[in-house]
């Protein structure tokens, strides 16, 4: 099982955060049934801190710390913590591309 980087923020990273989970989640089926709260909550604890960057402008952020966001998820008793595709959606909703998504709607893709 390939554990992805720790999720810290931008947007690349996310694709590639959760395209490894996705992977990760299908090879190892057995252990993470489609959808469920095990792959939510192994994502959750996949989420990094921008503080962990080394480079200290990129520290300089005015989104939320992942972590800090993953942290409000279960405590909000947010529907998502039982289903992955609905985590996807909010982290997706809060650190994603706004253009790629405006785009990705217009072409239907």
């Amino acid at each position: 099982m390939v554990d992805p980087e720790r999720y810290c923020d931008g947007i690349s990273e996310l694709d590639n955060f959760l395209s490894v989970l996705r992977g990760s989640f299908k090879s190892h089926s057995h252990l993470f049934p489609h959808g469920g709260p095990n792959q939510v909550q192994y994502m959750l604890n996949s989420l990094g801190s921008c503080s962990s960057y080394a480079n200290p402008t990129q520290r300089n952020t005015k989104l939320e710390d992942p972590n800090v966001w993953g942290q409000k998820i279960p405590i909000l008793n947010h529907p998502a913590m039982n289903y992955f595709d609905l985590l996807e959606e909010e982290i997706r909703k809060t650190y994603g591309d706004k253009d790629q998504e405006i785009h990705s709607a217009i072409l239907g893709c």
